[in-house]
C-alpha cells in the first residue's frame, strides 16, 4: 500500500469519533502502516487529527515531542490534545495554512511544486539549531538499526523500490556499512517526501508536517528523498529544480546512499 488519500469506506476509530464530538470529519491520509489523519470541523473550528493503530509500531509520542520541540522556530503544527486506547494512539492539532505539495492544484504545477519544497527544506535546515537539538536520525544511529533488522530477518526485498530489489538484504546492508563524509549536519525533517510540504496560495512553502523522525542527520537524508518523492508524484523532470531552489549542486554518491538507507531503516 502507497501512503494518499483513503479510499471511500475507511473505517473511523472509536477515539477520532469522539474527537469529533459531531462535527464532520473526513480521511485525508492513510500512510503504508495504516495510520490515518482525519480533519474535523471547519473555518476557526477546524483541527486535524493524526491516529496510529498499535499493530503499526509507529511511536505518536515520539512526533508529539518533536513537533512542541520544533514549534518554537519553525512551522509546524500546534499539538491541542494527545491520547491512546485498545485500538491505537492520536494527537489533534491545530491547522496550518496551505495544501500540501501533492494536492491537485500543486500537481498541476510540479516546477512551482518542487521550488517550494527546495526552499521551505533549506529554510527547515538553516533554521532549526542543531546544538539544541535532543533527537538524532544520524547515519550510524540508523545504521544500528539496519543491522538489527537484518539480523531478525524483517528485511524484505520486495518491499523495497525497485531500484534496490535486485538486491540481497545482506548485500544492502554491507553497501550501507561504506557512508560517505557527512557533508553537513543539520535538523533533518525525517520525512521529507513532498506531501510533508505545506504549500500556501502564492505558491510558498507554510508549514511541514509527518516529524515522527526529525532529528540532526546529513542534510542529504533529507534531501535525497525530497528529490526521489518528486520522482513519484510529478516525474523525473523537477528534481534539479527542487535543488536549485535549496541551492545545492547534485551529488549522486550521497543521493543513491541514502535512498537505500532510506528503504531499509527509519
Amino acid at each position: 500500500m502507497l501512503a494518499g488519500v483513503p479510499a471511500d469506506g475507511v473505517t473511523v476509530p472509536a477515539a477520532v469519533v469522539a474527537v469529533a464530538a459531531g462535527r464532520p470529519l473526513r480521511p485525508v491520509w492513510e500512510n503504508q502502516l495504516g495510520g490515518l489523519t482525519f480533519e474535523i470541523g471547519s473555518a476557526e473550528h477546524r483541527r486535524f487529527v493524526k491516529w496510529a493503530p498499535h499493530s503499526s509500531g509507529l511511536d505518536l509520542g515520539a512526533e508529539v515531542e518533536r513537533l512542541e520541540w520544533a514549534e518554537r522556530f519553525v512551522a509546524v503544527p500546534h499539538v491541542l490534545d494527545r491520547g491512546a486506547d485498545d485500538e491505537g494512539s492520536w494527537f489533534v492539532t491545530a491547522p496550518l495554512p496551505g495544501i500540501n505539495a501533492v494536492a491537485e492544484r500543486w500537481k498541476a504545477e510540479p516546477e512551482r511544486a518542487a521550488r517550494a519544497i527546495g526552499e521551505g527544506l533549506r529554510h527547515l535546515h538553516d533554521t532549526l539549531p542543531v546544538d539544541a537539538c535532543p533527537f538524532s536520525w544520524t547515519t550510524d544511529d540508523r545504521l544500528r538499526f539496519v543491522r538489527a533488522a537484518l539480523g531478525d530477518g524483517w528485511h524484505d526485498p520486495r518491499r523495497w523500490h525497485r531500484d534496490h530489489q535486485h538486491l540481497t538484504p545482506a548485500a544492502a546492508v554491507a553497501r550501507l556499512e561504506d557512508a560517505p563524509p557527512v557533508d553537513r549536519l543539520v535538523v533533518c525533517h525525517g520525512d521529507a517526501c513532498a506531501p510533508n510540504t505545506l504549500i500556501d496560495d502564492d505558491g510558498r512553502c507554510s508549514g511541514h508536517v509527518d516529524l515522527g523522525t526529525l532529528g540532526v542527520g546529513d542534510r542529504w537524508a533529507d534531501l535525497a528523498v525530497a528529490t526521489w518523492s518528486t520522482e513519484w508524484n510529478y516525474g523525473r523532470d523537477v528534481e534539479r529544480v527542487l535543488l536549485d531552489a535549496y541551492g545545492v549542486d547534485p551529488d549522486p554518491e550521497r543521493t543513491q546512499y541514502f535512498r537505500l538507507l532510506w528503504d531499509l531503516g527509519p
